[in-house]
């Protein structure tokens, strides 16, 4: 049995598999890793006694709190950010995503609990042009 650049043929059906380097594993591989990490984060603030819970909450609740304030939106996951469905019958047809209204985008969770009444800056200009929707220009 031939090997692929000398890799056995275990890996050279793997990398026949995943043309490339786009491996279908590594989604399945990093969603485990980050909920490991997860639990893993719970379970330690969980063992440390008193003051010491407040170091990891810390060290995970600020870079976490820019994040938000940095990217407060996620892709939505029922047009995978592109704000338009395809035609299930006719596949060159399109129509706007009823999840997100075609704008592509949700509020992430952290988002919505920490500023519920703080509108992000696309929806405040969003409210902006409704409100001067018929009215001319100034």
């Amino acid at each position: 049995m031939s090997y692929i650049g000398g890799i056995g043929p275990r890996r050279a059906r793997h990398v026949l598999a995943c043309p490339a380097g786009i491996c279908h594993h590594t989604r399945v591989i990093s969603y485990a890793t980050r909920i490991l990490w997860l639990l893993g984060v719970v379970i330690l603030v969980i063992a440390l006694p008193g003051a010491y819970r407040l170091i990891p909450v810390l060290g995970l609740g600020v870079p976490y709190y820019v994040s938000l304030l940095l990217h407060p939106d996620r892709d939505c996951r029922a047009c995978g950010g592109t704000g338009r469905h395809r035609g299930w019958m006719f596949l060159w047809t399109r129509r706007q995503c009823p999840s997100c209204a075609g704008q592509g985008r949700h509020r992430r969770l952290g988002n919505i609990i920490l500023h519920p009444n703080r509108d992000v800056l696309a929806e405040r200009v969003a409210n902006r042009a409704k409100v001067r929707r018929n009215l001319p220009r100034a």
